[in-house]
């Protein structure tokens, strides 16, 4: 199929989108009855045009950009022009640009969820390794500029494959981590997210709204730990063991200065139960190592340091002062 007839179609697509007249519509019926290829032509134009249309509001917005610089090397710009219109125009440097709508659709997707079982060595095509924790919740994400996993719940260590030309980003909801190459874990809580680096450099964001905008909070070295609750505040920012890091890949929970409510969530994920408290658990802090299935050792040593009194009522669990 010739370019002429590929810059008609494009033509009369771009003015159906915009209305036509009956004359206008009468005129292209003749085209399109002239010829064969002149129909396939036009069906494909038309085709293209919707596809542009489901493109993501932000690629789109690219493409826009890219349209104001590039339209007037269009061949038909002075033909379509009396109809040209914001869309139109958006559409044609779609049509005609390398930037196709295959250029924003994903390469890989992918989900995964573990139970009550680790995931481990979870190998994706670039080469990244993830290692998931029980009762965690992903979905990734590649595309031909970017790679990208939302965090739904839970907690994961990334090793992600070194790719200078494509950024990884990890979305916790209100948390964005970017790197290019690093270990690293990420836990997401219901009201904040951790982010600890075992190696390289990490880019911690905060999305302050429904457009997925983010504002930088801190640029994260090896060793480095910060909590960042959802309203992108930082709760803390300091340095921590990298051998600690993610400990529960080796079975082990570590706390250095958590909360009690931190603790108990922590546990909650090995160990069904119900928290009653009686007592402020945000405020009290607690350090000390366990493997994920002494949670009536950790009990114990509440009640010892604590003098908590402790009720169990089959999976309920009701913490009193003595």
């Amino acid at each position: 199929m010739n370019d002429t007839i590929k810059d008609q179609a494009i033509y009369w697509a771009a003015c159906k989108q915009e209305g036509l007249n009956e004359n206008e519509q009468e005129n292209l019926n003749l085209w399109l009855n002239e010829n064969e290829k002149h129909k396939i032509a036009f069906d494909e134009a038309q085709n293209i045009y919707t596809i542009f249309q489901n493109i993501p509001k932000k690629y789109s917005q690219k493409a826009s950009q890219e349209a104001h610089e590039n339209i007037k090397k269009i061949s038909i710009y002075e033909q379509i022009k009396p109809v040209l219109s914001y869309a139109a125009a958006l559409f044609l440097v779609i049509v005609v640009s390398f930037k196709s709508y295959e250029y924003y659709s994903p390469t890989f997707e992918a989900q995964y969820i573990s139970k009550n079982e680790n995931i481990n060595k979870t190998v994706l095509p670039d080469g990244t390794v993830l290692t998931m924790d029980q009762k965690t919740q992903i979905a990734v994400t590649f595309y031909h500029d970017k790679r990208e996993v939302l965090l739904k719940k839970g907690q994961v260590f990334f090793e992600v494959a070194k790719d200078k030309d494509k950024v990884f980003i990890i979305d916790s909801g209100q948390v964005e981590i970017q790197v290019l190459g690093t270990s690293f874990e990420v836990q997401k809580y219901e009201d904040f997210t951790d982010v600890s680096v075992v190696e390289g450099i990490v880019k911690v964001s905060h999305i302050y709204n429904k457009n997925k905008n983010a504002a930088i909070i801190a640029r994260l070295e090896k060793g480095d730990k910060i909590s960042v609750n959802n309203k992108g505040k930082v709760n803390f920012y300091n340095k921590v063991v990298i051998n600690e890091v993610a400990s529960w890949r080796e079975g082990k929970l570590i706390f250095n200065k958590n909360t009690l409510k931190e603790a108990f969530d922590t546990f909650a994920k090995y160990n069904d139960f119900e928290i009653e408290s009686k007592v402020d658990l945000t405020s009290t802090l607690f350090s000390g190592t366990f493997k994920i299935n002494e949670m009536n050792k950790f009990l114990n040593v509440l009640k010892k340091v604590y003098s908590f009194k402790i009720t169990k009522l089959n999976d309920r669990i009701i913490l009193t002062r003595e």
